[in-house]
């Protein structure tokens, strides 16, 4: 848990007095995915977790951040169970029972991934047609692809993790594994298989932005005023570049 009255500060704890009396519960995917968030010695570090640190100490609201497995993230989100969430897509589904702070915290960019023998063997996105795709419970794709899983141009079979998914690409009991580049590529070296798989040269679509978001449902004092705290300090943030700043930290560009 990640708390503004908790946060290790250099040498020791420091502790905030937060000008609002209730503190927000927000979560995030616990699917590990370098630079976001992973762990690190038992406890989850990375992009994700800095933001949410910088938004604590300019903001002067407390978030308590916890990690879900995706569907309950999203689930707990529409049965206001979770006042937030971080690291989240936009999509009319969420939209539903969501509010995005609508200014992106990162970009991200799906790509497919496949073993380096069969790279010459998908020149488009029409020779998908009848693979087996690999993804992550939960993750959504753009509408299009959407709509040829739901007429069953693909099969997908769904992993918890991607290394799960790349342990099955790597047996071949998927065809295919549509992943975030940069962090599939991250974990494709520390897995020792980089020169087995390839990314392949298709951009099946245009790289997202990723927000920060509340629940509608959720029942908590003076959300609008939090909310409205929250849409001043991302502005300040992305005018002074401080999200760059942070991925930087992690050698990620």
């Amino acid at each position: 848990m990640i708390s503004s009255l908790a946060m290790i500060m250099c040498s020791g704890f420091i502790s905030l007095h937060t000008a609002y009396a209730q503190p927000l519960k927000f979560g995030f995917g616990d699917t590990e995915t370098y630079p976001r968030k992973w762990k690190e010695n038992g406890e989850y570090v990375g992009v994700y977790i800095d933001i949410i640190k910088e938004v604590i100490l300019r903001s002067g609201i407390d978030i308590d951040l916890e990690p879900y497995p995706h569907e309950r993230l999203l689930q707990y989100l529409e049965d206001g169970k979770l006042d937030g969430a971080i690291g989240l897509y936009k999509n009319k589904e969420r939209e539903q029972y969501a509010v995005y702070v609508d200014i992106p915290i990162a970009w991200s960019s799906m790509r497919i991934f496949v073993k380096k023998e069969d790279l010459s063997s998908i020149t488009g996105l029409n020779d998908l047609s009848g693979k087996v795709i690999g993804k992550i419970r939960g993750v959504s794709f753009n509408k299009d692809l959407e709509k040829a899983i739901e007429e069953g141009q693909f099969t997908i079979e769904e992993t918890a993790t991607y290394e799960q998914s790349i342990k099955k690409l790597l047996a071949g009991r998927i065809d295919v594994l549509i992943a975030p580049n940069f962090s599939t590529q991250y974990l494709l070296r520390e897995m020792g298989v980089s020169e087995e798989i390839s990314l392949l040269p298709l951009y099946f679509e245009p790289v997202r932005p990723v927000y920060i978001l509340f629940s509608k449902p959720s029942i908590i004092t003076d959300k609008m005023g939090m909310f409205e705290k929250m849409i001043d300090v991302l502005t300040d943030m992305e005018y002074e570049k401080t999200f760059e700043e942070i991925q930087r930290n992690f050698d990620f560009h």
